[in-house]
């Protein structure tokens, strides 16, 4: 994104500034391990034990993981658990042990520390073992759950250690993963053969008869796998009707996610891909059916905006074909395809538009789905309604712990009678509980697919409010399409910002401090947590409930759901609702600035937001909530309409606070843009000599687009002579003097920063300095 507000001119300021662009959503697939990008050359005795350690660890840990006893493989005795050995274990006739093995290689990639990554590839490299290799090995096993359990390690491993992903994104590789998926798909379709509209309205008329089974074909075209391939094809028959309900759509799922995961990080995967039918094989398994799950047809549509994402030849494929574009938009509306399957649907028509200059279209047939997915669902209330089954589940487990912690001699004691009633009462309460869990489980994978959906919802919106999102990929970017794309996105922040319930709902998510959510969430309870709204005004202050009660951890299953999962899937929900508030508010015409009860109630939601978040160092949530402040700041005090509560003394200075926030530039620019939009109103003239001696402070900062806006703002406040007498008491042009020379030095001799976009605006910022130095040289008089 481009946080800057870059002019063109020495001092004016530009009408579209800080607009975010929302990355891609990454997939948490792995927590606390950092990447290992190559193997030390030296492994000492010591660390070799803790790896040795930590395969042992992973063996004990992945026990149940798998139809094998956590004894199958060894992990103490004569023979240690190495990690060659744990590699060995792949190729065991047992394929309960292979199972494990392969589990206990994720396990290992998921939660060991980088040095003991480094000593477990020296270690196989010493025995001329390659993991990627011997799993691939597994990925054509006849056992569908080694297959599934090396797919997940292959993940795993190929996030960690970039020499083994290399490995695995080679034709050869990816033709092996690419064909097992197709071949499970294959016969997952053969219980229930595809309906007309999958198998006729996806392709185009050269490809509408496109079979998985022949898609499948085509996609062993890649390559061959290489000869340390494996030699164990599955045979025709080896699927039983149970295996195909058990394993087969885990398979698929897992290959689709190491696909995602590949292409997501490696662009030479996604031009691989463009290049071969996979969007043919791929597209027929988004469309839901009795064959397909809806766990796998939201995984290849993941899969499918991976690779769509600004990919103008695979979206020409698309495109190109009315039926595959009916099909999306069938998709998009279709209610029972469910609200993630509906939200991807539209982020990929969205990313089409790179195809075609039609953006607008896109845009208005995608937003009020999008929109509604957000209003329709509130994640803090469906989880405060899962609280009773929760404390009831908590309640059973101590009932359970209770009951079978009785010691033997007080059973005896027990008449027949009674002991009858105990053993009841113990299965009912067991009943009760898988019951239970059940339940609970269902409500949160259906949570957590209504979650996802409003995080993708959110992105593609941010992304919409973007103006450079607009220009048709290959087009010259003039002064009219410029204008043009600007106009689409105003007429977007207009209509979003025109529906209260789209404003509350995306202020709902946004408006919990995370601290207090977390704590919430690892409690296993969210009591009313959210965001109320005056009678008087759609969209008023924020202000939290605390009445949180706290609950016992004992209930494991809810525990891990709750905390570790729900916690992080609100907190990028309310990053992105935060996001998605800051591009609207760049438009001064957008309806949420035309009211004075919303600038009031945004100016002191986000104030508190961005002190907590400062106070708690968490640092997305800082950046996102201090550039709703900047872009407020900047319209309201522009606007004739509405007004800000006139800052006090503390207040400029938590301003200046953020301009020097050393763990985040962003939160820098921010804190700049904030101080110069300051220093142009007339209330804040007198407190010139404070803001513009802060603004020079800015010019030393290390990160270009900091220098930038601090620049811009200078441009824009020491333009006239009135200003001329506070320039001289700062030494504002012997400090520009210096900056120019330097950034001169920069250019001349190539020491210039890594990133095109830092070049690019320290480029214009130069021709910018040196103008306005000339013009004030001459007197003001240009």
């Amino acid at each position: 994104h481009n946080p800057t507000n870059q002019t063109t001119t020495p001092y004016p300021s530009g009408t579209i500034a800080s607009i975010r662009r929302m990355p891609k959503q990454k997939r948490s697939k792995r927590s606390g391990t950092a990447a290992v990008s190559a193997t030390a050359a030296y492994v000492s005795a010591e660390e070799e034990l803790e790896a040795e350690r930590a395969v042992a660890a992973a063996l004990q840990q992945t026990g149940g993981s798998s139809s094998a006893p956590s004894s199958s493989l060894p992990t103490s005795g004569t023979e240690k658990a190495t990690p060659a050995l744990l590699l060995q274990q792949l190729r065991d006739p047992k394929p309960s042990r292979r199972e494990h093995a392969a589990h206990a290689l994720s396990a290992l990639a998921e939660n060991s520390t980088p040095r003991v990554l480094q000593a477990l590839m020296l270690a196989v490299e010493r025995e001329h073992l390659c993991p990627i290799r011997l799993l691939l090995t597994c990925v054509v096993d006849p056992s569908p759950g080694v297959q599934t359990a090396a797919l997940r390690a292959l993940n795993s491993l190929s996030g960690v250690h970039a020499p083994l992903a290399d490995i695995l994104c080679t034709p050869g590789s990816l033709s092996v993963v690419l064909s097992c998926v197709l071949r499970a798909a294959t016969q997952l379709s053969q219980s229930t053969s595809l309906s007309p509209a999958a198998s006729s309205d996806i392709g185009s008329s050269a490809t509408a008869s496109t079979s998985i089974p022949a898609a499948a074909a085509a996609a062993a075209s890649l390559s061959s796998v290489s000869s340390s391939g494996s030699s164990r094809a599955p045979s025709p028959g080896e699927f039983t009707p149970e295996n195909r309900v058990v394993h087969l759509p885990a398979l698929v799922v897992r290959g689709l996610q190491l696909l995602w995961s590949l292409a997501e990080n490696h662009e030479a995967v996604v031009e691989l891909f463009t290049k071969e039918p996979v969007l043919e094989a791929v597209l027929p398994l988004v469309q839901p059916s009795a064959s397909f799950p809806l766990s796998v047809s939201e995984t290849a549509a993941e899969f499918l905006n991976v690779l769509s994402d600004h990919n103008q030849l695979l979206c020409a494929k698309v495109v190109q074909s009315p039926e595959r574009v009916a099909f999306l938009e069938r998709l998009l509306q279709e209610g029972h395809a469910g609200p993630h399957l509906r939200a991807l649907s539209a982020g990929i028509l969205w990313n089409c538009r790179a195809a075609t200059a039609h953006s607008g279209d896109v845009c208005r047939l995608t937003l009020p789905i999008l929109s509604d997915l957000l209003v329709a669902f509130d994640g803090y209330t469906a989880l405060a309604q899962m609280k009773p089954s929760l404390e009831r589940l908590h309640v059973l487990q101590e009932g359970l712990l209770f009951l079978d912690s009785e010691e033997k001699e007080e059973r005896k004691k027990l008449t027949k009678e009674q002991l009858t009633q105990r053993n009841q009462q113990l299965e009912a309460n067991q009943q009760e509980r898988r019951v239970l869990i059940g339940q609970l489980g269902k409500l949160f994978e259906e949570w957590r697919g209504q979650v996802s959906a409003q995080q993708f919802a959110l992105e593609t919106i941010s992304n919409m409010l973007s103006p450079d999102e607009h220009m048709h990929d290959g087009a010259v970017a003039g002064e009219a399409a410029t204008e043009a794309a600007e106009a689409l996105c105003g007429e977007i922040a207009h209509l979003l910002g025109s529906s209260d319930e789209f404003i509350q709902a995306l202020h709902r998510k946004a408006a919990v401090p995370s601290a207090e959510l977390m704590t919430a969430c690892r409690a296993l309870s969210i009591a009313s947590a959210v965001v109320d709204y005056s009678s008087s005004s759609s969209f008023a202050s924020a202000t939290t409930d605390s009445r949180l009660s706290a609950m016992d951890d004992a209930a494991g299953y809810a525990s891990h759901t709750v905390a570790e999962i729900c916690f992080p899937s609100l907190q990028v929900v309310q990053q992105r609702a935060i996001a998605c508030l800051a591009n609207l508010l760049v438009f001064p015409t957008c309806p949420l600035l035309q009211r004075q009860s919303v600038v009031d109630a945004l100016w002191l939601t986000y104030c508190q937001l961005c002190v907590l978040a400062s106070d708690g160092n968490e640092v997305e949530l800082l950046e996102n909530s201090s550039q709703v402040l900047a872009n407020l700041l900047r319209c309201a005090l522009a606007s004739e309409t509405v007004t800000l509560p006139k800052l006090n003394r503390e207040q400029i200075q938590f301003h200046f606070k953020l301009a020097q926030y050393k763990p985040s530039a962003d939160v820098r620019v921010h804190g700049v843009a904030c101080i110069g939009s300051l220093a142009t109103h007339p209330t804040y003239r007198g407190a010139l000599l404070e803001l513009g001696t802060a603004l020079l402070v800015a010019l030393h900062d290390s990160a270009a687009p900091v220098v930038v806006e601090a620049l811009d703002a200078i441009f824009a406040n020491f333009d006239e002579s009135d200003s001329d007498a506070v320039a001289s008491k700062i030494r504002l042009i012997p400090t520009l003097q210096q900056v120019q020379k330097k950034l001169s030095t920069m250019f001349a001799t190539r020491d210039l920063p890594a990133d095109e976009h830092d070049r690019d605006i320290l480029r214009d910022a130069l021709e910018n300095l040196t103008a306005f130095l000339a013009y004030k040289a001459g007197g003001n008089s240009q």
